[in-house]
């Protein structure tokens, strides 16, 4: 599914990666450390929630719902090198700006 959101919509799956997920019973659950509040609170955007759900819905089926929360016990995932760069690709696109290296 996660393949399927990064085509769709990067900036979601962006958001994602800092989470963890989990299924329980007819929920599935995304969990963040509090550190990654923006990650959250992206994600609890109407247009974006409801999207998610939509994908867990057309993978999982329609009794499934979706919770966005803080775990103070979820790892904080470091972002990698890669991530890192798409993400400021994203931005550079979003914006019409440029990376520009400074040193």
């Amino acid at each position: 599914m996660i393949e399927e959101i990064e085509r769709e919509r990067i900036a979601i799956a962006a958001f994602l990666f800092g989470g963890t997920a989990r299924l329980s019973g007819n929920k599935v659950t995304i969990a963040f450390h509090p550190e990654h509040n923006f990650h959250k609170e992206s994600l609890e955007k109407p247009q974006n929630l409801q999207y998610l759900a939509g994908m867990v819905h057309r993978h999982l089926g329609d009794q499934f719902n979706v919770d966005i929360e803080f775990d103070d016990g979820v790892v904080r995932k470091p972002a990698s090198q890669k991530k890192l760069l798409e993400k400021a690709q994203l931005v550079c696109q979003t914006f019409n700006g440029k990376i520009v290296k400074e040193g």
